[in-house]
Parts: C-alpha cells; structure tokens; sequence
C-alpha cells in the first residue's frame, strides 16, 4: 500500500478510538514479509485442490499429510496454545453439527450404511480436520496474504485444466465439451479473484482475466444458477471496491469471448439461449424440493443420513405413492439440489437450523468488521481475507447452494477461515497487537 493510503488508515483508525500503532500491526499493514515454511507449500496447494477430481487423490493426500504434521509440529513448539482457538463458539458449533450428521447415519440401511460412511469421512469429517488445521495454520497477516494467493492461484490451475479439455474435444470431435464440473470447483474461489485484483495489482491483469473467463465460461455453459451467483458477488465486491467501470468492462470482454465462442459453434448458442429463455425451475420442484421435503418430514429431527445416495433410495421406494413426483430423465434424481433440503433431508431439523445460525452469524459478524473499515479493506491481509470469505458464503450459500447441490468440502474450511478472521480482526477492536 502507497504511504498516504497507509496514514489516511492510521488516522481513521485512530479517530475510531483504537490507537494507530496497534491497529496497523493487527491488521497486518506494513508488516514485512517473512520466509515460508517447509510445510505451508504442501498445506496451501490442498487448500487449492481440495475439491477438485482431475487432481490425482495420491498426490492431495501427500500435500495434506506434509501441511498438517508442519503445522502440528510448530504447535507443539508454540506448547499447543494455539489449541486455545478450538474453544471459539463457531467451531463448537460446527462440531456439533458433524456430530448430528453422524449420528444420522444410524438411520441409514445396513446395505447402504458403507457408502454413507465412505462419503462423509471424504468429504465432510476429512475437511472439517483439515480445516481445523487451517485454523491453526492461519495465525500471521503473511499467512492470511498466502490464503489468498493460493485461492487466486487455484481459479488458475482449474481454468487451465478446463482449457485444456475444451481445447482436447474440439480437437478430436469438433465439438464443445459440456463442463459444469468446473463451475461448481470454482465458485468458492471466485472471490479470492475479486479481492486480489484490488489488494496485489502484481496479479490484476491475471485476476481479471481469470474472473472473466469464469463467467464468460458460466454463460457459454448455460449455467443460470452459476451467473446469478457469479454476478452476484460482483456486485458485493464492486459495493467495496468501487470499480464499476472495471467491472462493466470486464462484462465486455467476456461477452466478446462469448461472441467468438458462440460463431464457431451455433449448436451451442441455440442451447444456451434457450436455457436463458427458461423461466420454470427445470423440474427442482417436483422432482427435487417436493420429494426431499415430504421425505424429511417422515424423519424430521435424526433424517436419513448422509449421501446423495440415500434420495436417490428413498425417492425410488417411494416414487409409486407420490403421482406429484417426477422425474426428468428415466433414471432417479441424484441429489435435493438446495442446501436447505439437503440438510433438512440428511439430519433433520436441529442440523438445519444450527447450519443457518453458523452462515448467518458469520455473514453477519464479518459484514460488520469489514464494512466499518472498509476504507482500509483492501490495504490489510486479514481484511481482504474476510471480505473474501464473506462474498464467498453470501454468493454460496444464500444463491449458488440454493439451487445447486452444496459442497461439504468447502463449507468448514469457509467455517475456519472467517473464524481466524474473526480473531484476527478482534485485536483491532481490543487495541491488542500481533502479527
């Protein structure tokens, strides 16, 4: 950050009651750069590859078996006080709602129960561990600039992926691969592109590359649940950042991208267009929402376990009792496709209503730190990050998981990661300093 941005921060903060000095370090302003340790590479780069396939599982689990015994192993240096975190009440709260999702496994058929289990060790208690290792991680405004790097760099590692499959269809057949895949790995990452375009400007000509190709790559796919969410964030981060002519100029330049797109492959722009033209729900009501909620309410308080699975089970059982049911294809609907009835499904009402409470509250605190600073948001590590995350649970969870199905992997990292902010953050309001 340029000086006068950094004394027009001190001020503020300083007029605010919080004195000048403290508040900088807290934040992270100024703080110089120090050394990366053995582990974090390994640590940062599942972090990048946590939810997503192409990436060979062997060489992720190497990554977070190398991070996480980094990171224990400077706990044990520090006398494990750094465990003192796991007592904050939002990572309480999520191991309560772990809790109640294993304990819906006891509601699963036995000869379902193995691959209920397969699914949530995978997916939501191996994240949940490797967030609480993040969170332990997270400590400095070095590592929280290191966060959000690795979040930049993730977009382009999936993006390449994506090209390069694109590029190997074309090639063989002619044709343009249908790739809603890469959407879904990408929408938690989305805004670490957002933020970093305004907090490095080392990366801003990479950052507005990246985040035009995801939307351009949204439309081209037909995806209208990924643009709403896509351009939702946007919209928050524009509210913050006040670029609007950045951001209108990057609708541009993906539009011209769509354009060429779309002449070399009209087979391609008729469907997209006809999918924009929809205005019903394609099918989510009757053949997901309807069946998900009438099936929950038969389990309302321990559900029906974890994994898509188990809807697919239980709505073919089912199907023949209910005419208002349908199905869009001859094969079962693979999952509720909304957070809400997802949970509401899986664990019942007590999971439901304690997941709403943990996003709200973060939505909530966070929003509040960050918009009370936020002239000095894009000036500090910690502050980027949380705006960061906020945008992320907002176009996630409130728009994206609406419609889509949710990504368990990603939840209790975004837990842990607006948990550290918080903390971070917190020093400033006390006056204390660190890192």
């Amino acid at each position: 950050m340029t000086d006068r941005r950094a004394m027009e921060t001190l001020q503020s903060a300083s007029k605010n009651g919080v004195p000048a000095a403290s508040s900088a370090v807290a934040l992270g302003e100024g703080a110089a750069l120090t050394g990366i340790r053995w582990f974090e590479v390994p640590l940062l780069f599942y972090f990048m590859v946590h939810f997503f396939p192409p990436m060979p599982s062997g060489i992720a689990n190497l990554c977070l078996a190398l991070g996480a015994a980094g990171v224990l192993w400077e706990c044990r240096a520090e006398h494990w006080r750094r465990l003192e975190r796991l007592r904050h009440p939002l990572v309480l709260a999520w191991g309560i709602l772990v809790a109640l999702l294993a304990i819906s496994l006891r509601q699963v058929p036995e000869d379902l129960l193995r691959e209920s289990w397969r699914y949530f060790s995978k997916d939501l208690l191996k994240h949940t561990l490797f967030a609480l290792v993040i969170l332990l991680y997270l400590d400095t405004a070095n590592r929280a600039r290191r966060v959000l790097l690795a979040g930049t760099l993730a977009c382009a590692l999936m993006l390449a992926f994506c090209l390069a499959e694109i590029v190997a269809m074309i090639w063989k057949t002619g044709r343009l691969k249908f790739q809603r895949d890469y959407l879904f790995y990408l929408m938690f990452f989305f805004p670490f592109l957002l933020v970093t375009y305004r907090f490095d400007s080392r990366w801003r000509f990479l950052c507005f590359a990246l985040a035009s190709a995801t939307i351009a790559l949204a439309f081209l796919m037909g995806f209208r649940g990924a643009v709403l969410a896509l351009l939702v964030m946007s919209l928050i981060f524009s509210v913050f950042a006040r670029i609007w002519g950045v951001l209108f100029f990057g609708a541009v330049f993906a539009a011209a991208g769509l354009a060429i797109f779309f002449y070399w492959f009209p087979e391609q722009a008729a469907y997209v267009l006809a999918k924009f033209q929809q205005t019903g729900s394609s099918g989510r009501v009757s053949g997901h929402w309807l069946p998900a909620w009438e099936m929950s309410m038969q389990a309302p308080w321990l559900g029906h376990g974890f994994g898509h699975h188990l809807f697919s089970y239980q709505f073919g059982l089912q199907m023949d009792q209910n005419a208002a049911w349908t199905r869009i294809t001859t094969e079962l609907p693979r999952s509720q496709h909304s957070v809400v009835f997802e949970t509401l499904f899986m664990a019942g009402w007590p999971a439901l209503l304690l997941l709403g409470t943990i996003v709200g509250t973060i939505i909530f605190s966070l929003g509040k730190m960050v918009w009370r600073r936020r002239e000095a948001v894009f000036s500090s590590p910690w502050l980027s990050l949380a705006l960061a995350v906020f945008i992320a649970l907002i176009g996630n969870f409130l728009v994206f998981y609406q419609t889509e199905d949710p990504g368990w992997r990603t939840a209790p990292i975004a837990v842990m990661l607006a948990v550290s902010c918080h903390l971070a953050l917190r020093k400033v309001g006390d006056g204390s300093s660190g890192e």
